[in-house]
């Protein structure tokens, strides 16, 4: 199994290029002895970066093979979760957040009914009534409440975070304590 690295991904979206794969070609009217060879340039394999990640600061991503990921933060009672899809497009990962809504139903001034969509506390959408909605700022976890990484850079088997157009390779300090963490994923293993 290839481990996530530079060596996994190439120029295009998902692939690796291989350099050379030998076709060999017989074509009718030519001695049986003369082979053709032709050099292949446009040959793919799929990139592997699939699988589990986490740093040390409370985040974990999930890589799917169907191009899906999740996203997930904890720290002490406090959670938050992401899920969408995901690209590769050179030596780096997109993420694009796909959203879950909630359909919120109430009646504005005018006793009109009226629908809210936001973001589902849960991974499963629903109506809510007005109170069943106000119910949801007691939580202390939820969809996107800690933002998901936009892009991650595949180097050495690790996902880099860029922040400000800059890679974070300094080590930081951890929650409540003095001692330093590298900022970046690391894979854990494959998915179960």
């Amino acid at each position: 199994m290839c481990k996530p690295s530079l060596s996994c991904i190439g120029q295009d979206s998902m692939t690796k290029h291989l350099p050379f794969i030998p076709a060999f070609l017989f074509f009718p009217g030519i001695s049986e002895k003369t082979v053709i060879l032709f050099p292949s340039t446009n040959v793919t394999a799929q990139s592997n970066i699939t699988g589990q990640y986490r740093d040390y600061f409370g985040s974990r991503l999930l890589l799917n093979a169907d191009s899906t990921f999740t996203y997930t933060w904890h720290f002490d009672m406090l959670s938050s979760w992401t899920k969408g899809t995901w690209t590769v497009a050179g030596d780096t990962v997109f993420f694009h957040m796909i959203p879950i809504y909630d359909t919120v139903s109430q009646t504005n001034s005018g006793g009109n009914p009226s629908d809210t969509l936001i973001l589902s506390t849960d991974e499963v959408p629903e109506r809510l009534t007005q109170s069943k909605y106000t119910g949801t700022f007691l939580s202390a976890g939820g969809q996107n409440r800690t933002a998901h990484p936009a892009k991650l850079l595949i180097r050495k088997g690790r996902l880099y975070k860029i922040k400000d157009g800059k890679l974070l390779v300094k080590k930081q300090k951890g929650f409540s304590t003095k001692k330093k963490w590298p900022p970046w994923f690391f894979y854990t293993g494959p998915i179960n």
